[in-house]
This record gives structure tokens, sequence and C-alpha cells, in this order.
């Protein structure tokens, strides 16, 4: 995930629209080269620009404070749930989350094939409630996220992947 290291000079640096333009802001600069370097993440240069400008405007002063205590360690260890959902909201309002999904599982080994077969089975609300339940490593506390699960479960099984 996205360092702490490349979010925390954000206190310093005022916030700005996200007009899909290419940003000047450093910070936002450093967030979007760390987006691209991460595996999990195919981005386009200006789509990983948009959503670092999405993650730098979504930030806090608790958050911040967080970052800046714990500078060299990964955000999803130091950031609570709000947070990560920021980063998440950020990250999927600019990219193509059905090929991040994709991505991510054929990071963790699964075949091309099956992965778009997994992926092209939920819908992009779907999608993003899987990924975020997966990113904040929480287990669904209602009907919806469960429903989301099972239904993970029965495409894996539809798709051929071993889930064993």
């Amino acid at each position: 995930m996205v360092a702490v290291r490349t979010l925390v000079s954000v206190a310093c640096v005022g916030k700005s629209g996200s007009n899909g333009e290419m940003s000047a802001d450093p910070v936002v600069l450093d967030i979007a080269e760390a987006l691209q370097d991460d595996p999990n993440f195919a981005m386009s240069d200006e789509k990983a620009n948009c959503a670092a400008q999405r993650i730098v405007d979504g930030l806090d002063g608790t958050t911040l404070d967080q970052m800046l205590a714990n500078p060299d360690t990964d955000l999803a260890e130091v950031a609570d749930d709000e947070m990560a959902l920021v980063v998440i909201d950020g990250i999927f309002d600019c990219a193509d989350i059905e090929e991040l999904m994709v991505q991510s599982m054929m990071e963790d080994g699964t075949p091309e094939d099956q992965a778009r077969c997994v992926a092209e089975g939920f819908g992009e609300d779907e999608l993003r409630s899987l990924m975020a339940m997966a990113s904040t490593e929480q287990e669904p506390d209602d009907e919806a996220g469960l429903e989301i699960l099972f239904k993970m479960f029965a495409l894996a099984n539809e798709c051929g992947l071993d889930l064993g």
C-alpha cells in the first residue's frame, strides 16, 4: 500500500481541487508515484495523479498526526478504517475498479482468465465494497456485506478458482 512517508508532508501543503489536470503539488506527485510503484494498482500517470489528489483532499488533521508519528510504516498500519476508505475511494474514483481487482488477484497468483471471470461477476458498488472490506481487513457487519462475500465464493467456484 502507499507508504506513509509520501503522505506526511501534506500537513504543510495547501489542498487544491481535483480537476483531472496533472498536479504541481509535490505531495500529490509523491503519492501518485507510490501508487504507480505498487503492483496492486495498474494506473496511468493521469489516473494515479487523480487518485493522489483525491486522497490529499480527503486527509484530516487526526490522520496527519497518525502519519507524522509513524512516517516509515505502511499507511494500512496507522490509518483507521475511515482513512483507509478515503484512500480506497480516491483510487476507485479515478481507476477502473474491475481492472484493479483483476490485477490484485493476479498478484496473488490467480490466472488472468479466472481473475477476469470473478471480477466481471460483480457490479461496481459490489467491487468497491469487496475491495474496501479486503483493504480494511474488516468482517462484513451487515447482510449486504455477507451477500458480497457469499457471491465471491460462488463466483470463485463458478470460475474454477481453487480457494483451498
